[in-house]
């Protein structure tokens, strides 16, 4: 964390976006975006993982660590099928994720299932006591 109070994540979000995208290459703008992303996964902002990982995505559509990034946010922001779906496409470039790749589909699984159950019984709750 002591890289985010050091001002890091500031002066790459700079470098990212003063330049017009013609300008800065687009192969170092991805690193960059996917370097960001990191450190936002690490502060918990989802949101933008997902929105500069479909980015990267866009333009790079080989990129195994932008899709697996990406299935990371949606887990938790509960996108369950996107996070299997960016996770497979993970494991279809590189299939040395698999044992990864298959827990990690366990455990989107898992919690699906689990929440699932509790939204069950919410509404349930909901109904009988209202």
């Amino acid at each position: 964390m002591k890289r985010v109070q050091d001002g890091i994540i500031p002066r790459i979000v700079l470098l990212i976006w003063v330049f017009p995208r013609g300008f800065l290459l687009l192969e170092k703008r991805c690193v960059l975006l996917l370097n960001y992303c990191q450190c936002c996964l690490l502060q918990r902002d989802y949101y933008k993982v997902i929105q500069y990982t479909s980015e990267i995505c866009e333009f790079q559509p080989d990129n195994v660590k932008a899709f697996y990034k990406r299935a990371q946010a949606h887990k938790n922001v509960h996108n369950y099928e996107e996070a299997i779906k960016d996770m497979e496409r993970a494991l279809e470039l590189d299939p040395n994720l698999n044992t990864f790749a298959v827990k990690f589909i366990a455990s989107v699984q898992e919690e699906r299932a689990a929440n699932d159950k509790t939204d069950k019984q919410m509404f349930k709750n909901m109904l009988t006591t209202g």
